[in-house]
């Protein structure tokens, strides 16, 4: 059970070797609860928020994520 209110975060399914979330430590299992702070939710999508951040500012990103325990962490 991942103890989250319904529509909020989004599961991670596949990271790519050598990728930059690879780097920064995202795994699979991982949960992305915001992105630069923008709460990810079932009408704003993982997807949906870096896509819109990276092409109109081609900045970094801001992550909080839940790894498989129950801490969280931002990146």
């Amino acid at each position: 059970m991942l103890s989250l209110p319904a529509g909020t975060g989004e599961i991670i399914s596949t990271v790519r070797d050598n990728s930059p979330a690879s780097q920064s430590g995202i795994r699979i299992g991982d949960i992305v609860l915001a992105v630069n702070g923008l709460p990810v939710t079932t009408e704003r999508t993982l997807t949906g928020i870096v896509t819109l951040t990276w092409s109109r500012r081609k900045i970094g990103f801001g992550f909080m994520i839940r790894h498989s325990g129950p801490q969280l962490s931002n990146r």
